[in-house]
């Protein structure tokens, strides 16, 4: 059995259908097919039960799949191991980032990280998958978060404040006795504990979004209050920052890497430049640079 066409299983695995797998693989969706029907060729057995357009293990397949994960792993730790030892300046790095976080002053920082070295190619990407450095998909990851994985290196680059925000027009409603409501980035069905420490903890939810940019534009068309990093409040145009800066665990900025490829020195040199900055950003990233507008106290108890 051929790696590549072991992969290429794997990915059929993972994602059901072949046009899924062909995006996981960056191959055409007939390539997938045809890789695959060679492997179950070599295999002399089939591998999977088609159904529609999906694709479902046999028992020969889940035979397969336990041993093309296990040889995915050691492949995998070999091409960390080796990327690990690498000591040139020059080549690719991938670094993945929260779409909170793939904005200004962050985007900002990389684009002068690409400035002051061009024999490094940057990948960006933008994604919340943390197994992308387990799976070589990233280098390097820029996250929010209280507690990291313990098999992952951590470097804890700063706090980061969020605040109460809403677009100007949406205070004046509420100052003059409309209901606040929320743009609740907490799943439907899971409780918003972050709720309780803002004046609004018994505000309704008027909608639900997980992606942050998303939050932010709705915020600014004045659908509701906001929850907002105060990089993202602050420099957006129209917003008006209702409570002062809150330093929740969870809103802590780590930069992750697999253990493997610590010794790495395009990583070492965009990990400690990531750090510098972020310091250089403080009084942004604290909401230091922001103004609070506070609400009168009628509207404030309205949301209590």
């Amino acid at each position: 059995m051929d790696w590549d066409d072991l992969k290429l299983f794997l990915a059929l695995v993972r994602a059901g259908t072949l046009r899924e797998a062909a995006d996981i693989a960056g191959v055409s969706y007939s390539t997938v097919g045809r890789r695959v029907d060679a492997l179950e060729g070599a295999a002399g057995v089939a591998l999977f039960q088609r159904s529609r357009s999906r694709y479902h293990l046999t028992q020969a397949g889940e035979d397969v799949l336990s041993t093309a994960e296990e040889i995915e792993e050691q492949v995998l730790a070999l091409q960390r191991r080796t990327f690990g030892q690498e000591r040139a300046l020059e080549g690719p790095v991938s670094i993945s980032l929260l779409d909170a976080l793939a904005v200004s002053p962050f985007m900002q920082a990389l684009v002068e990280f690409a400035e002051a070295h061009p024999l490094i190619t940057l990948d960006i990407r933008v994604g919340n998958n943390l197994s992308d450095l387990d799976r070589g998909q990233a280098d390097l990851a820029l996250r929010f978060g209280e507690k990291q994985r313990p098999h992952l290196i951590g470097r804890r680059l700063t706090e980061t404040a969020r605040a109460v925000y809403c677009a100007a027009d949406y205070a004046t409603r509420l100052e003059n006795g409309a209901v606040p409501g929320w743009i609740c980035f907490t799943p439907r069905g899971t409780p918003a504990l972050w709720k309780r420490s803002t004046p609004f903890p018994n505000a309704r939810d008027v909608c639900y979004m997980s992606h942050m940019p998303a939050q932010l534009q709705a915020c600014r068309m004045g659908a509701g209050l906001a929850s907002l990093p105060c990089f993202l409040g602050d420099n957006a145009p129209g917003l008006r920052r209702l409570t002062e800066p809150d330093f929740p665990a969870f809103q802590s900025l780590w930069l992750l890497r697999h253990p493997d490829t610590r010794n790495n020195a395009r990583l070492r040199v965009l990990s400690d430049f990531l750090a510098v900055r972020s310091r250089g950003l403080a009084d942004t990233l604290r909401g230091e640079a922001g103004q609070t507008l506070p609400l009168a106290t009628t509207a404030i108890a309205q949301g209590g």
